[in-house]
C-alpha cells in the first residue's frame, strides 16, 4: 500500500522513515510497517492479519474541522488465540495477555500513523509477554538497611513507652 507523502519531505533510514511537515514544524518517525501485513514478533511468533479487527473513530480533543470530520483514532482488537509459533511462547503470551487485546491510538492527525503506532505497541506487548520472567536472586539486606530497621524499631518502642502513664498511675490496675 503506497503512502501519500505529497507535501512532505522524507528522509529514509535503515529501519524507519522520518517525515517532516514544514507547516506544522513537527518531525515524526514512522517505522517501515504495513498494518495490512501479518504481525511478526520476536522468537518466531506471528499473528495473522485476519486476527486483527480494526475500528476507526473520530479522535477527541481540539482540532476544529479536521477532528470533527476525519476518523483518525484507531482501535485494534487482536485475537491472540490465533497466534502462531512455538507452543510454549504462545501459551505464555496468552496467559499474560489473555485471548484478546484491544489497543487504541489517536495522538496523530494521520490515521496511517496511528495504525502504525498501534501495531508497534502490539508487537512490544507480545514481545514483553513472550519474554520469560527473570527469577529473583535472594540477597541479604545490607548492614545499613539492617541498622536502619533496628533504629526504627527502637524509635517506635520509645514512642509507645512515652504513651504510658507516669509513676504507674493506671486506673485499671
Amino acid at each position: 500500500m503506497p503512502r501519500n507523502l505529497s507535501n512532505r519531505v522524507a528522509k529514509p533510514s535503515r529501519a524507519c522513515t522520518t517525515v517532516s511537515n514544514a507547516a506544522r514544524s513537527e518531525d515524526v518517525t514512522i517505522p517501515d510497517v504495513n498494518p495490512d501485513d501479518d504481525i511478526r514478533a520476536a522468537d518466531g511468533l506471528r499473528l495473522p492479519a485476519e486476527a486483527l479487527e480494526w475500528r476507526f473513530d473520530r479522535a477527541g480533543g481540539p482540532g476544529g474541522q479536521h477532528r470533527n470530520k476525519v476518523s483518525t483514532r484507531v482501535s485494534v482488537r487482536a485475537d491472540l488465540s490465533r497466534l502462531e509459533g512455538p507452543a510454549a511462547l504462545t501459551a505464555r503470551v496468552r496467559t499474560r495477555l489473555g485471548d484478546s487485546v484491544v489497543l487504541s491510538e489517536g495522538a496523530s492527525r494521520s490515521q496511517w500513523r496511528n495504525r502504525v503506532r498501534v501495531i508497534e505497541r502490539l508487537k512490544t506487548a507480545i514481545d514483553d509477554a513472550a519474554r520469560p520472567e527473570r527469577k529473583r536472586r535472594a540477597t541479604r539486606p545490607t548492614r545499613g538497611a539492617a541498622e536502619d530497621r533496628l533504629a526504627e524499631k527502637r524509635r517506635a518502642s520509645k514512642r509507645k513507652q512515652d504513651r504510658r502513664r507516669v509513676n504507674g498511675d493506671d486506673p485499671y490496675e
